[in-house]
């Protein structure tokens, strides 16, 4: 996704954010099929989402930019509709997952952390596992 937004977010130290939303991103790509609009929904007014979301160059911009509509039956909301394309999102999410080390969405029940984390081991033991077999066979490995 070719968005300045996204490169502000991507170029900052603002790690915050960049966790912040691709939390909520994962949340709605996880429960995209199931009609429930709770995750759908972010409160702006959330001293959280000002000071991790709001305050740094780029992170409502690119909410915006993804298809994040003002909702309008509360000035405190800020909604992603049913039925709008992903598309935006699922790339938005990815390169800046990308940036966080996520680069798993997390299973149904697993917190932002454990996936990280067994996204880290199961990288780990690919890379470590290619290394032996390249080593092994004097192959390369690509």
């Amino acid at each position: 996704m070719d968005s300045p937004a996204l490169q502000s977010l991507l170029k900052s130290d603002a790690e915050a954010a960049r966790k912040s939303i691709v939390r909520i991103l994962d949340n709605i790509l996880r429960t995209q099929h199931e009609g429930d609009s709770k995750f759908r929904r972010i409160n702006i007014s959330s001293e959280t989402f000002v000071e991790n979301v709001i305050s740094v160059e780029g992170g409502l911009d690119l909410l915006f930019e993804i298809g994040f509509q003002e909702d309008t039956t509360s000035n405190e909301h800020l909604v992603f509709p049913f039925g709008h394309p992903i598309a935006k999102l699922e790339a938005a999410r990815n390169q800046l997952a990308r940036a966080v080390g996520a680069t798993k969405l997390p299973l149904e029940g697993t917190s932002s952390e454990e996936a990280q984390s067994s996204n880290q081991s199961t990288a780990a033991a690919s890379s470590n596992q290619s290394t032996a077999v390249g080593m092994g066979n004097q192959l390369q490995v690509n």
